[in-house]
């Protein structure tokens, strides 16, 4: 949702700031309920759209207010309204039919699956193997 940048380039006391930044702000919002679904193809990605997208936006601006608490409002990273709200579950980065991506992800039940957002996971990501990784480096609750 929020990068801060790369793992050798920003100092462990900044991300350990930021992590108690974000855990007195988060401290003061409570879980959400969103839906995910329908799936969306398109050539590089199948995701899962986001209803309401509103308390993610919401959420993604108080990790960024954690940011700016540390680093200042003009040093944090990405643009704050270049952002839609979505799970990825899948990407492409080769040429090849759409219709059998497309019937696959659209077998399922077009329904929204209910989802309960009751914290935020910081963590480090890497691509090192043609592939996103992740480890989680800190856990935030909503509301304490």
């Amino acid at each position: 949702m929020q990068g801060i940048g790369f793992v050798d380039e920003v100092d462990q006391a900044d991300v350990d700031k930021m992590v108690d930044a974000a855990k007195a702000r988060l401290a003061h919002s409570a879980p959400f309920v969103i839906g995910l679904g329908p799936t969306v193809v398109d050539p590089e990605v199948v995701r899962l759209q986001v209803t309401p997208a509103d308390p993610v936006r919401e959420l993604r601006g108080t990790l960024r207010a954690a940011i700016a608490d540390v680093w200042g409002k003009d040093a944090v990273p990405d643009s704050a309204d270049d952002f839609t709200p979505h799970v990825s579950l899948a990407y492409s980065n080769r040429v090849g039919a759409m219709a059998p991506v497309f019937a696959a992800a659209t077998a399922t039940s077009p329904h929204p699956a209910d989802v309960t957002i009751a914290h935020a996971d910081l963590i480090l990501l890497n691509r090192d193997h043609k592939q996103y990784q992740w480890t989680t480096h800190a856990r935030v609750l909503l509301g304490g």
